[in-house]
């Protein structure tokens, strides 16, 4: 599997743990299992959540704004996307088959992001350790809690050509940004498996 190494801009909040897919790890404060996002506070000083914006959509990156209230130094907040829009729920929520997500800081824009990843079950996708740079899916969901270790870890995927359309038949090269991950592809449209074809030198698309 893969997705990317992010690098937080600009900012000491990061987004450091989602769930999308909760049946049982915590209950909001409506006693529903919704599915939920933690941010990390990297900073030695507490920062106020309301000059920061979540988003599932790129194109609107300032879609909910964060409550007015502060996350401590070194601390973890956790917001639940249930589509409640109120308190510490956000107005939208994010799909277990994969949905990037957009933390915007006022004045700035998007700082830091999450790629789109499936996930099982209470499954958690985050950083190891809170805040830093490798992220994948953490071997146990712990919200308002440091993460663990990750157990399946993430790479980026580059393209090349990276044009979308093309009029004559090309060879298709994929590089990932971890030397060691597995690259396996499908042909249908559907999402690849373990038993999926494994990406060798490149593809010829006609």
């Amino acid at each position: 599997v893969s997705v990317g190494l992010s690098s937080p801009l600009y900012s000491q909040v990061v987004l450091n743990e989602i769930v999308s897919k909760n049946e049982g790890v915590v209950v909001d404060d409506f006693q529903n299992y919704s599915d939920w996002i933690e941010l990390y506070n990297a900073a030695m000083d507490s920062i106020l959540l309301s000059a920061y914006f979540l988003s599932d959509d790129i194109n609107d990156p300032f879609k909910w704004q964060l409550p007015n209230d502060y996350i401590l130094a070194k601390s973890h907040v956790v917001l639940f996307a249930s589509d409640e829009n109120q308190g510490f729920h956000t107005n939208f929520k994010i799909s277990s088959q994969g949905e990037a997500l957009y933390l915007s800081l006022l004045g700035v824009g998007v700082v830091d992001s999450f790629p789109p990843v499936p996930l099982l079950a209470d499954q958690s996708f985050g950083r190891y350790p809170d805040g830093g740079m490798q992220m994948g899916i953490l071997q146990v969901a712990s919200p308002n809690a440091s993460n663990n270790s990750i157990s399946h870890a993430f790479s980026a995927l580059y393209f090349t050509p990276s044009e979308v359309f093309h009029q004559h038949p090309f060879g298709l090269k994929i590089l990932a940004s971890n030397p060691t991950a597995t690259i396996r592809y499908t042909t249908n449209g559907e999402i690849p498996t373990v038993n999926s074809a494994l990406y060798s030198d490149s593809l010829f698309l006609s």
